[in-house]
Parts: C-alpha cells; sequence; structure tokens
C-alpha cells in the first residue's frame, strides 16, 4: 500500500531546515568590571508534546563572582518545569543545574506562547537570558478511506503425477492437468495493485490521507492467460520435470503454482549376448578369475555395468586342492527405478597337477663371517608349490664346529633348511647354507672417554677411573687389565699442577693380538683451603693477689680444624706451638690466633680475645689537724682532725658496695661516694676524729683505714671474697707494702700538738681535676712539689699507654697530652681514669696513684 506522505515529509523537512540552523546568541557585557554571560537560544516543540528540553547554556563569570538566577518571564502558552516535573514559577530563584535541565510541555494547538526570560546577577551587575519558543503542528488532518479489496486469482494443480517412458519427451499438456481456476477481484489505485482479501478484518483496513487529486476506478477483471514452463529438474533416472504454471487477470496480478512430473521406465532389462552358462578346469584358486561376462541391457538399450560378483564355492584361497570349485554368480539390475534380476554363474573346478618348485634365492651357499653371533640366519630362497603359495620356512638344523663366539678362525656354522608341500602331494627340498669363521678385526672400544682427563684436589682423589668397555671383534667383554699409574704426584702432599696418570692396555684374546692403551689423566688443583675455628671470645676471672692466669690443657686451643688433603700444620701467635697449655696470659684482653698451613702453602686463620679480669681497689688516707678550739695549737685537746679518703678501683671488674672501715674512726663502716666503682672510678669519703688527751700524750695519731668493695657474682654475706686493701698515707715516702699487693700501705701518722706548725712542708697529691676553662679546680694540683725542683711527672692511661710526661712539673697540666700513644698529640685527653707516677728527684721512692680527669 502506499500512503500520501507528502505534507507530513514537508513537516519534518522543515523542522530539520530550522534545527540545522539552530542559534546560540552569547551576549557578553565587557566594562569596568566583570558583568555574567547569559545566553539567549531558540526550541521547536510539536502541538501537545511534553518535556522538551530548553537547551539552555550554563551562565558563567569572568572574574568567577557567585551567580544568582532568578525568572523573570514565563511563556503564555504551556508549561515550563523543572526536571522532576514540578512547574516553575515567575520570580523563582533556580540553580544552574536546575537551569540548564528545564523543560517545556506545550499546549494541544498552535499558537504563539511567547519567550521565557531569566536574569543572571552577581556583585558586579545583572545580564538577561531568552529562550524563543516556536510551536509546530504534530499531523495534517486527512480523510480516512477504507478500501476492500478482492482476492487474487488462485489455481490449484495435482502435487505430482508419474507417466511411462524413457525420457522428458514423454510429457503431454492437457486440460487435466488444470482442476481449478477461480478469478477474484482487484482494485487499481495510484497506479498500483492493491490486494485486499474479500472480508479484510480490521487489521487490513488501510488509510489514506489526502485524495487530492488522486481516484478509485473499478475494473471489470478476467482470466488473460494460463500457461506453464517445463524445466527437468534431474536428469537420472527417475527422470524429474518440474511444472509451474501462471494464471493472470486483466488486472495483471499473476498466481504460480507447481506440480511435478516423474517418468520411468515398466519393462525389465534383457540379456543381448554372451555365454549363457559356461565352466572349466584350473589348478588353483587365483586361476579362477572373473571370466568373460555377456552384455546386458535396459528397456531403453542402454547397456547395464557388469556388477561385483558374489563368489562362492568350496575353494576360498590357493590351499585348496583337487575336486574344490569357485562358482561366480552375477546379478543384473536395472538402474531406473523398476528392478530386474539376472543371475549369470561361472563354475570352475580345481584340479593340481604340479608339484612345488624353488622360485628364488640361491640354491647353496657359504660366506666368512668373524663371529659365531654374526652367523645369522641366511636370507631364504622363496619356495611355492604349484598355486604359488609360498612354503613358510621351516626351522633349520644347525650344525658346525663353532657354538659361540669363543669360537675362532675355521670353525664352521652349517644351516639346513627341508620345504616340503602341504597339499597331497609330497616333496622335500634341503637347502643348505655354510658360514666358516675368519676373524680379521682387532678388538675395539665400544663405550666410555677415549682420552679423559678431569681435576681433583689431593692425590688420594685420583682413584682408578670409570673404564670403558672394551670389545673384541665379536663383543666378547676384554677384562680390565691393571693400570700403570705415573705423574708428578705421589702422595697428598702434591700441589697445583701435578699429575696422576693411570694407563689401561687391553689385550685381544683370541689368536689375533691388539694393544689398546687408554690413558685417564688427573690434574691437582687444590681449590679448598684448611678451615680452622676458634672458640669465642673468653673470659677469666682471677683472684686479688693474682696478676696473670695460667692456661690449662685446650681451654683456649681451636675447636675444629677441618683440611682437604694432607694435615696442615697449626701454630698460634703467642708461644708459636700448636697448643697454649700453660701459657699465662697477663691481666687484660689479648687476642689469640690460630694459624693453619697445609702443604701448600694455603693459609687460614681465626681469633678471639681471651679477658683476664680481677677485682683490685687502692685506698689513700690523708688526715688533717683542725685547729678547733682557735689557740693557735694544732693538735690540742678539742681540735680535731679530718681524715680525707681516695679509693680507685685499679681492677677491671666493676665494685659495688664500696666502703671503708677504720676502727680509730668507730664501728660503723664510711661509706664512699660512689659505692659502686666502674673500672677506673675513683670514689672519695671524709671522717672527723676529735684529739684525745691519750693522742696529746703520745704526741701523735696513728691509725689505718680498710677499704671493701664486692665484685660480680660475689656473696655479701661472706666477706673472704671481698675485694680489699689497706690505707697508704701518701705523704709517707718509705711506702711498705705490708699486705704485698704491690702497692704500699704506709700507717697515716699525723703529729699534733705542734704549737708553731713548723713541720716540713707535705706532698699532697690532688688526684681529680676539671680542666674546662671556669677558673675552678683547672689543674692537676701537687702540694710542695716547688720544694723538688729534680721532679718528674709521668701520666698513663688505662691501657698502660704514657699519655703526658714532663720534667719540673710547675702544677701547671690541664690535661692536654704530649704523649706518642695518643691519636693527635695536643689533644685534650676525654674524661676517665687515668695512672700518675711521680718521681721527687731526691732518691726516695716514686709516688703512684689515680687520677681522675672530668669535665
Amino acid at each position: 500500500m502506499k500512503k500520501n506522505y507528502t505534507r507530513f515529509a514537508l513537516k519534518n523537512y522543515l523542522k530539520k531546515i530550522l534545527f540545522s540552523f539552530f542559534l546560540v546568541f552569547y551576549v557578553i557585557t565587557i566594562g569596568a568590571q566583570s558583568l555574567p554571560i547569559a545566553y539567549d537560544t531558540t526550541i521547536y516543540a510539536t502541538e501537545n508534546s511534553v518535556d522538551t528540553e530548553l537547551n539552555i547554556v550554563a551562565p558563567s563569570d569572568m572574574d568567577a563572582d557567585a551567580l544568582t538566577i532568578t525568572v523573570t518571564g514565563l511563556p503564555a502558552a504551556g508549561t515550563i518545569t523543572l526536571s522532576n516535573g514540578t512547574a516553575v514559577t515567575n520570580g523563582q530563584t533556580l540553580t544552574i543545574a536546575e537551569l540548564t535541565s528545564l523543560q517545556y510541555d506545550a499546549p494541544a494547538s498552535i499558537v504563539n506562547p511567547g519567550d521565557f526570560t531569566y536574569n543572571v546577577t552577581d556583585k558586579d551587575g545583572t545580564t538577561s537570558g531568552l529562550v524563543n519558543i516556536i510551536i509546530t503542528e504534530d499531523d495534517f488532518d486527512g480523510i480516512a478511506i477504507t478500501v476492500t479489496d478482492p482476492n487474487s486469482p488462485s489455481i490449484s494443480v495435482p502435487a505430482a503425477i508419474t507417466i511411462s517412458g524413457c525420457d522428458e519427451n514423454s510429457i503431454l499438456a492437457t486440460s487435466e492437468d488444470i482442476l481449478d481456476a477461480t478469478i477474484k477481484t482487484h482494485y487499481v489505485y495510484s497506479s498500483t495493485l492493491v490486494t485486499v482479501l474479500t472480508n479484510p478484518t480490521p487489521a487490513e483496513i488501510v488509510t489514506f490521507n489526502n485524495l487530492v487529486g488522486y481516484s478509485i476506478a473499478d475494473a471489470s477483471e478476467n482470466i488473460v492467460s494460463l500457461t506453464y514452463i517445463d524445466v527437468v529438474t534431474q536428469t537420472t533416472c527417475p527422470i524429474k520435470v518440474t511444472r509451474t504454471w501462471t494464471i493472470t487477470d486483466s488486472c495483471n496480478p499473476l498466481v504460480t503454482t507447481t506440480q511435478e512430473i516423474n517418468i520411468k521406465r515398466t519393462i525389465p532389462p534383457t540379456e543381448q549376448g554372451g555365454p549363457v552358462a559356461i565352466a572349466s578346469e584350473v589348478e588353483c584358486f587365483d586361476d579362477a578369475v572373473a571370466p568373460v561376462l555377456p552384455v546386458m541391457q535396459d528397456v531403453c538399450g542402454n547397456v547395464i555395468a557388469a556388477p561385483l560378483p558374489v563368489v562362492t564355492g568350496t575353494a576360498t584361497d590357493n590351499t585348496a586342492c583337487d575336486g574344490d570349485t569357485v562358482i561366480y554368480t552375477y546379478t543384473y539390475v536395472d538402474g531406473c527405478d523398476n528392478t530386474l534380476t539376472t543371475d549369470w554363474v561361472y563354475t570352475y573346478t580345481l584340479n593340481r597337477l604340479t608339484d612345488p618348485v624353488e622360485v628364488g634365492g640361491p640354491v647353496a651357499i657359504a660366506s666368512e663371517v668373524e663371529c659365531f653371533d654374526d652367523a645369522v640366519a641366511p636370507v631364504l630362497p622363496v619356495m611355492q608349490d604349484v598355486c604359488g603359495n609360498v612354503i613358510a620356512a621351516p626351522l633349520p638344523v644347525v650344525t658346525g664346529t663353532a657354538t659361540d663366539n669363543t669360537a675362532c678362525d675355521g670353525d664352521t656354522v652349517i644351516y639346513t633348511y627341508t620345504y616340503v608341500d602341504g597339499c597331497d602331494n609330497t616333496l622335500t627340498t634341503d637347502w643348505v647354507y655354510t658360514y666358516t669363521l675368519n676373524r680379521l678385526t682387532d678388538p675395539v672400544e665400544v663405550g666410555g672417554p677415549v682420552a679423559i682427563a678431569s681435576e681433583v684436589e689431593c692425590f688420594d682423589d685420583a682413584v682408578a677411573p670409570v673404564l670403558p668397555v672394551m670389545h673384541d671383534v665379536c663383543g666378547n667383554v676384554i677384562a680390565a687389565p691393571l693400570p700403570v699409574v705415573t705423574g708428578t704426584a705421589t702422595d697428598n702432599t702434591a700441589c697445583d699442577g701435578d699429575t696422576v696418570i693411570y694407563t689401561y692396555t687391553y689385550v685381544d684374546g683370541c689368536d689375533n693380538t691388539l694393544t689398546t692403551d687408554w690413558v685417564y689423566t688427573y690434574t691437582l688443583n687444590r681449590l679448598t683451603d684448611p678451615a680452622i675455628v676458634c672458640p669465642s671470645d673468653q673470659t677469666r676471672v682471677i683472684d686479688q693477689n693474682e696478676t696473670t692466669y695460667s692456661t690449662v690443657g685446650t681451654e683456649f686451643d681451636y675447636t675444629s680444624l677441618t683440611y682437604t688433603c694432607n694435615t696442615p700444620s697449626v701454630i698460634n701467635n703467642l708461644n708459636g706451638l700448636n697448643t697454649l697449655d700453660g701459657f699465662v696470659f697477663p691481666l687484660g684482653d689479648t687476642i689469640v690466633t690460630w694459624t693453619s698451613t697445609d702443604d701448600c702453602n694455603n693459609v687460614t686463620e681465626c681469633s678471639f680475645t681471651v679477658s683476664v679480669l680481677k677485682g683490685d681497689i687502692e685506698i689513700l688516707k690523708e688526715g688533717e689537724i683542725n685547729d678547733v678550739n682557735g689557740d693557735g695549737i694544732f693538735g690540742n685537746l678539742g681540735d680535731s682532725i679530718t681524715y680525707n679518703f681516695t679509693v680507685a678501683n685499679t681492677g677491671n671488674l666493676t665494685l659495688t658496695d664500696v666502703e671503708i672501715t677504720d676502727p680509730l674512726l668507730g664501728s660503723a663502716p664510711i661509706l664512699v661516694t660512689p659505692s659502686t666503682l666502674m673500672l677506673g672510678d675513683i670514689g672519695t669519703a671524709s671522717a672527723d676524729y676529735m684529739i684525745t688527751q691519750a693522742d696529746i700524750d703520745a704526741g701523735e695519731v696513728t691509725n689505718q683505714a680498710t677499704v671493701r668493695g664486692e665484685a660480680p657474682g660475689g656473696d655479701p654475706n661472706d666477706p673472704t671474697d671481698d675485694v680489699t686493701d689497706t690505707s697508704d698515707d701518701p705523704a709517707d715516702p718509705t711506702d711498705n707494702d705490708n699486705n704485698g699487693d704491690g702497692e704500699p700501705d704506709d700507717i697515716t701518722i699525723i703529729v699534733i700538738n705542734n704549737p708553731n706548725d713548723d713541720d716540713d712542708c707535705i706532698i699532697i697529691i690532688y688526684n681529680e681535676f676539671s680542666p674546662n676553662n671556669d677558673g675552678v679546680n683547672d689543674y692537676f694540683v701537687i702540694d710542695c712539689l716547688d720544694n723538688y725542683p729534680d721532679n718528674t711527672l709521668e701520666v698513663y692511661n688505662r691501657w698502660g699507654n704514657l699519655v703526658y710526661k714532663v720534667k719540673n712539673y710547675k702544677n701547671d697540666w690541664n690535661g692536654t697530652s704530649n704523649g706518642r700513644f695518643v691519636v693527635n698529640e695536643s689533644d685534650k685527653l676525654p674524661v676517665g681514669t687515668y695512672y700518675y707516677v711521680i718521681n721527687l728527684g731526691d732518691g726516695s721512692k716514686p709516688k703512684v696513684g689515680w687520677l681522675y680527669i672530668n669535665m
């Protein structure tokens, strides 16, 4: 059907033109200050449409001010809505998102609805925007016409017919081929045939618009023609022809239908020549070949191809014997639908007359081989019976003088085969093959490396190598001979580059003699150094009265030694022996190094430290008389003596609970500050003693103090394990060592009741100073030293290194080193404990003690 779309198409075309020229007007106001930017646009909405987008571009501002959007005008017809369908009111404030998503619902008829307007305001002013709205029609009102069409012509024919004949020329068209032809009516409209059923359903009613210039006409309809076309669709039997019928009426509609015509044969095929029944004799089944066949034709004179025969009979192969038969039966079938079967039979009868014969291979043959295993079953001739049946090779009878591969030249291996025909007749034929042994090839190596070498670290590693397999020519394994071992290495003392060479000479054992030398060379390359392992660092604590530690047994020897070849030598750096048993270690840290050296001068070492520790302490006691009563007499009744104690940790163990006892000063211990002394630390204490009449009568006060401290692991309740010392008076040059600990133990004697205080000046050593340039105690001071101009001062660090030395010391040392054993001379010494030696130069024993530098 065709519908008049002219006005409708024009309307859509105009819409496309208008939208293709859709313009967006940018209204930009530029002044001293930047106004916001609003946009004008135009939309087209079909009458009665909803949700038409206004397509407003989001307003902007060049200086990014905040914008306020206000609705200033609504169209007279239709409704402006938010995206959720809510109607917009005049004066309403909108967000940018709401403005850009506004929609329009159009009225039901074409009117001029007017514009939508809005203002955009920022701090600099206001700019207005506008949307022009145009309403378009949704259709062009037309006239609805219902057209009722008649049915098309129709034709009905038989689906298929069958006729007798040989080809398509047998077909004859008759009026009987047409069973029904009913003509229906048609209408002509706008030069196009529109067919409608006689009783159309509502869905088939077609409405046309705008009939101006067109008309409807009826026409009487008659059958104009009835024709057919034949097409051969199958040329093989049965032949098939497809006939297409075509019927047309006066309005030229046409209707076609098809039918199938099958052409078949009805007369069966016949034999046209050849023998009718034949038979003959043959000797063998294979002689009973397919016979010469007659000629067979179908009814149309076509020769029927010879079919495959069905072969029967008592003979099935060439093993068949006399009297057996072979029967050929051929069944001929016409090839075009109809079936005719004609059996044609030919019979063979078997009658064997000829005995079996040899048809191939040598008749009597001989050859030479080297080994018994080479004398394998020979290539046999082909033996057949008269029918060509190969007679299977019988098992041979093997004789001769050779029985295995140990056989030598001149020995023989003889194969005898007896062939027998298997069909009635008996024929035996002996076929003989003789091998004569003649060994010509010398033995050869058949496996393993030919000349191989490798590296090993030690002579003992150069063991007999894996040998190749040596065969004689017959594959007999030749036993490995004893090697001849040569080379420059003779034992595990051999070093890199020395060699161990194994030479094996193999000899064939059967008549022929061959000697093959197989050589394997080891080259020594010692890669692994001896590995020696030392114990971890060791610590030993000795008693206070001891100064060394004597090694017992292997306690400081190396713990393990691994090596590759020969046992290496091992010595240590202390006594040059392979053990430290009995070696005496001094107090302090001693590094032990064990060195292992093998025969090839490969050296390895390990080291550890032996620390010999002991707790030791020294106490110095000095007394000073105080004129308490102010009578000008030092040491009178009522005066006192202040005893100052200096305690130094002279060992290398930390001491705790350090305290002093002095019978003169009471039974309570005198506390030392600090009471815990680290290595080299110095503690102090003081106590006052009131002079008695007995002291005045004696003219002096004599006493001696004892200091004690607890070493690590000591028992505070067991005084026998305490570290102790008796006090020494540094002002007394006698330096008696009463307890035999190597330190002076002079009793402190204070002379009293000296009204003029005219005793000689006493050397007093102030053994702590702080050289920090604060003007207080910045120097090491020794009282009365100026009375000994030949004095010498030496200061040592805790490791025994000289850090300062000067002659005629003048109490001016500020802790700066001038010794040779510091990293940088003239550097300030670090905070710590040092040891001083003062030689007064008057022949007296040097004064020694501990000195502490603080900051």
